[in-house]
């Protein structure tokens, strides 16, 4: 920031002075106002545009979060950016699908629903990627919590999330060992787990969080599921 200040300072000191005629230039202390005057306006600019907070996370949808700044967006002391989307070749529109953020009761905790109504079966996963940092308010991340929505299952269909927590330098949709692996299933031949939860190797200030949702109808079942939420956890 300093080097773009000074060079623009610069650049302003040489219009001022090609600005006037050799017979009409200015005295030192009027050039000096005039200096003075033109880099307190950049000073101000730049603390202005230093300071300028990071937008709240709004419910929207999935297409809106994939058309946001790398600059992302917070949800109490966290950011969340970084947004991808896979969706297979016959998975849910991004416009079809809800995001809504939100902080835990009594805590910092970050939590991210993701909704949209899953009831064809998928070929191929969908799969569903954002980072997570802490502002410099915010405290490491150290668990995390995931949970599946409402849904209906038959026969042998089944309903799937299974989520990856690693390291935010991640390159891709999947890491090669996740920090943390948690899944929930709806299914009725297989037990029901509608929750999952664990704890990160240790407590981490950036994660790369990669969701992957599964549908199937097997035989002759059906399955469909209205979303899941993922809850971080702050390190006390």
């Amino acid at each position: 920031m300093a080097k773009l200040g000074t060079s623009s300072r610069v650049r302003v000191a040489s219009r001022c002075v090609r600005r006037f005629h050799p017979a009409r230039i200015l005295s030192a202390s009027a050039l000096n106002r005039v200096l003075h005057l033109g880099l307190l306006t950049l000073v101000l600019s730049g603390v202005s545009f230093a300071a300028a907070p990071i937008p709240d996370c709004d419910p929207g949808k999935l297409s809106d979060y994939l058309k946001m700044s790398a600059e992302g967006c917070a949800v109490g002391k966290y950011r969340l950016s970084n947004f991808s989307y896979h969706p297979g070749s016959d998975g849910l529109a991004a416009d079809a699908i809800s995001i809504t953020v939100g902080v835990s009761p009594g805590s910092d905790d970050p939590g991210i629903l993701i909704e949209g109504h899953w009831s064809h079966p998928l070929r191929q996963p969908s799969i569903i990627s954002y980072s997570v940092e802490p502002l410099p308010a915010g405290r490491l991340l150290a668990a995390a919590t995931l949970q599946m929505q409402f849904g209906q299952v038959t026969d042998t269909g089944e309903a799937r999330v299974a989520t990856d927590i690693c390291p935010a330098s991640t390159a891709g949709n999947h890491c090669p060992v996740a920090d943390l692996k948690l899944h929930v299933v709806l299914s009725a031949t297989a037990q029901r787990k509608a929750s999952d939860n664990g704890r990160l190797p240790g407590p981490a200030s950036q994660l790369r969080i990669t969701n992957v949702v599964t549908l199937s109808s097997g035989r002759n079942g059906a399955a469909s599921f209205n979303g899941f939420m993922l809850v971080l956890h702050a390190a006390q």
